[in-house]
């Protein structure tokens, strides 16, 4: 099995500071692809070693990128503190890093006066010190990503395009892209990937939509924070519906399309000098860019979902080590105790509930989202026959610290099992 001491200098730099910045509390995407087409044919701009994502007390999300270099000297640090800043202002980001076991004097000096925070050898070392068994996990172990992740999604093993864009996709532009404009194409991605994929390389995309889904969810969740219930939710639909245009626009351009056939119809009635004949013609401007049919559903279970906003980043941390340990064929418990401190039972039913919105309003097959769903281990099927079963306390955990929605005459259910409050939660 690949572990740290297997890999070259800098991608063993890396995983570190992916390790180190998980057990600070962010969630963690590396190797981060900015693509741009151009002229039909795609061209990675730049790539950013690790993306990191966290929500505060409000629910905003916040966006950091962090770029490692491992080279001996001072040569092109500057350089990188000024590529962050750049990188930084084109994406909107909330903290700038820049990771290289040993940093110039100099370096340092210029780094004070700019927002780019410095990571060194020292400070990873302290973050390390402090762990406990295991130091590795998740997409931070090399055991998971080179061995097992890396080849389920090698493009030879892809084979469709469609596949291959889907995972580019999936990967890398949806997570710095607006939430309601990610949200809108991944009930087609889950669709292809069901239709066109198998195997191992399935479950890897199915693990990579089912994070994107809980980060759309907590992301529109902190958006209908920020307004009352029927505004946020109205804007949040209007989102859902924009196309080429706004909604609003669309819906001006099919009124003024009304009033034109409109007044064809008068014109022509009396041109032939017959009587009026009553017709039932439905207005473009009440047909025009609806929202998805799915949109309320999605609402009440993002609105769910944010309702212990203290836990809102561990939710993608919890689903990322119980997703790719269990794909791994390892038992998650051990790395969600080091790693997560949250309430585990709330986060498995958080992500349990992901997985069923997904069957129920986007009616999506798979085996994951059935195992998620009726709340048993997840485990892979690949993995070892002699691994100990998953902890059922999760399962079974108190009703009250469940994320809940209320019944349609106002009340809520505090005492029913894992799958009949998820059931609760998406029947909204």
């Amino acid at each position: 099995m690949t572990g740290l001491a297997d890999l070259k200098k800098g991608a063993a730099w890396e995983y570190r500071m992916h390790r180190a910045l998980f057990a600070s509390g962010w969630y963690v995407r590396p190797n981060v692809d900015l693509r741009e087409r151009v002229a039909g044919s795609p061209q990675t701009m730049a790539e950013v070693d690790l993306l990191g994502l966290s929500f505060d007390a409000g629910l905003n999300a916040r966006l950091l990128v962090g770029e490692c270099k491992d080279r001996k000297g001072s040569t092109k640090e500057a350089d990188r503190v000024i590529w962050l800043l750049g990188l930084g202002e084109l994406l909107g980001v909330d903290e700038l890093l820049f990771a290289k076991p040993s940093i110039a004097s100099a370096t340092v000096h210029f780094a004070g006066s700019t927002s780019v925070a410095l990571h060194d050898e020292a400070a990873v070392l302290r973050i390390e010190a402090a762990l406990a068994a295991p130091l590795l996990a998740g997409t931070f172990d090399p055991a998971v990503r080179e061995d097992h992740v890396r080849p389920a999604v090698d493009r030879t093993v892809l084979g469709d395009s469609r596949l291959r864009e889907a995972y580019d996709w999936i990967h890398n532009a949806s997570w710095y892209e607006e939430p309601l404009a990610r949200l809108r194409r991944l009930p087609g991605y889950f669709r292809l990937v069901t239709s066109e994929s198998s195997g191992s390389t399935r479950e890897v995309l199915m693990i990579e939509g089912l994070l994107a889904v809980l980060a759309c969810g907590l992301q529109v969740a902190g958006q209908l924070r920020r307004h009352a219930p029927q505004v946020g939710r109205a804007l949040a639909s209007e989102g859902l519906a924009s196309g080429a245009a706004s909604a609003s626009a669309l819906r001006e351009i099919g009124a003024r399309a009304d009033e034109y056939y409109r007044d064809v119809f008068e014109r022509l009635t009396e041109a032939t000098g017959g009587a009026r004949i009553m017709i039932d013609v439905p207005r473009l401007a009440d047909n025009i860019a609806p929202p998805p049919r799915w949109a309320d559903g999605f609402f009440s279970f993002a609105e769910s979902l944010g309702g212990r906003p203290e836990a809102a980043t561990d939710v993608l941390r919890f689903a990322e080590l119980e997703l790719f340990e269990s794909f791994a064929g390892r038992d998650p418990e051990q790395a969600l105790r080091t790693y997560v401190r949250g309430d585990h039972g709330w986060l498995a039913t958080a992500l349990a509930s992901a997985g069923g919105f997904c069957q129920r309003y986007w009616s999506i097959e798979d085996a994951l989202l059935q195992r998620l769903a009726a709340g048993t281990p997840i485990r892979s099927k690949n993995s070892a026959a002699d691994m100990p079963a998953a902890d059922t306390d999760r399962a079974t955990m108190p009703a009250t610290d469940a994320p809940e929605a209320s019944d349609k005459d106002g009340t809520t259910s505090s005492d029913e099992s894992l799958a009949s409050r998820q059931a609760s939660l998406l029947d909204e």
